[in-house]
């Protein structure tokens, strides 16, 4: 009987794991991951995108340092603002932004429909089991 249980067990995870491999799968075929992909790419080798990218994300870091130490100015959200606008006239930017957009949407829903299935949020067993975040 034991030997039974650990074969349905074993059965049980290779077939968990045959499933798990085709929806990585699909998702790796997907016309958003590949759009995704494509845009990494671009913003991978172009060094003018990477800069405004790092400048920005450094200017946010900071704003939100002085927001929690409640030193924050409207001209300072007027900066990042202006700077936002900035990163969506660079075309790599705002490609790697919409495809991450899409990228998101679609695992979203792929999460929904997968929940349904189950009978719980399967997205939510993704997150760390403690901490601060």
């Amino acid at each position: 009987m034991r030997q039974l249980n650990e074969v349905n067990e074993q059965s049980d995870e290779t077939r968990i794991l045959n499933v798990s491999k085709k929806l990585a799968r699909a998702i790796i075929k997907s016309t958003q991951f590949q759009r995704y992909e494509k845009a990494c790419d671009s913003l991978g080798t172009d060094k003018e995108a990477q800069r405004l990218l790092s400048d920005f994300r450094e200017t946010q870091e900071m704003l939100q340092l002085k927001q929690s130490w409640g030193g924050s100015s409207d001209n300072d959200f007027e900066h990042l603002e202006k700077m936002r606008e900035q990163l969506l006239l660079n075309s790599i930017l705002k490609e790697y932004f919409e495809a991450q957009e899409d990228m998101v949407l679609m695992l979203k829903e792929l999460n929904i429909f997968i929940s349904k299935k189950l009978g719980f949020d399967f997205a939510n067993l993704t997150k760390p089991a403690g901490g601060c975040c």
